[in-house]
């Protein structure tokens, strides 16, 4: 008899172990599946802020290309200002420099003593050019 009292207080021992092992099992699985839906939740929140700075990122590179554009075609278009600015004074260079040889050449003609100014002279210097 002591023998089935102990099986039977062992059998329900074993009953309670298991029902609370069932519990803590079915807590477990709770808390598994609200972490799960957390997890997705933050997940799903990550991969739109993602999109959204990949958009961003996206509009900045076309925006940076756009400007690249209008740069190097503000930079062409200044070269060529400066290329064709650069021409004109050649040209006006050589026309003034044409000028001056016809009017040397006229004043050896006409036999025409034509002093070449000096640049930078001093009064003192100027005035013993002149003679005084």
């Amino acid at each position: 008899m002591k023998l089935t009292i102990a099986c039977v207080a062992v059998a329900a021992l074993l009953a309670g172990c298991n029902q609370q092992a069932v519990a803590d099992l079915a807590v477990c699985k709770s808390d598994m599946a609200k972490a799960q839906a957390d997890a997705t939740a933050a997940k799903t929140a990550a991969d739109q802020k993602i999109a959204a700075l990949e958009t961003q990122l996206k509009q900045a590179q076309d925006q940076l290309a756009t400007n690249q554009q209008a740069t190097d075609a503000a930079a062409a278009k200044a070269a060529e200002e400066k290329a064709a600015a650069d021409a004109k004074a050649a040209g006006t260079k050589t026309a003034a420099q044409k000028k001056a040889a016809e009017v040397k050449k006229a004043a050896e003609a006409a036999d025409i003593k034509v002093k070449q100014p000096v640049k930078d002279m001093t009064t003192q210097e100027k005035a013993k050019a002149a003679g005084f």
